[in-house]
């Protein structure tokens, strides 16, 4: 979902997590179907109401940041 929210394609998720694209759209696909969303502004509408936008993969952080809960 992350990287859908910053704009990837589909194809473009597919290779940075080195899978399938239809994989990668068949899983999507699933997570739009269980929260029933219908287009990409449904989906950042949902992303922005639930908090998700202010969350980053820990991967993507560098180590010396510090987390604050």
């Amino acid at each position: 979902m992350f990287y859908c929210y910053q704009g990837l394609s589909n194809k473009e998720v597919a290779q940075f997590l080195h899978l399938s694209h239809r994989d990668t759209d068949n899983k999507l696909r699933g997570i739009d179907e269980e929260i029933s969303l219908r287009n990409h502004k449904q989906f950042e509408r949902y992303i922005q109401e639930n908090g998700l936008n202010r969350c980053i993969p820990h991967f993507l952080l560098a180590s010396s940041i510090q987390h604050i809960d």
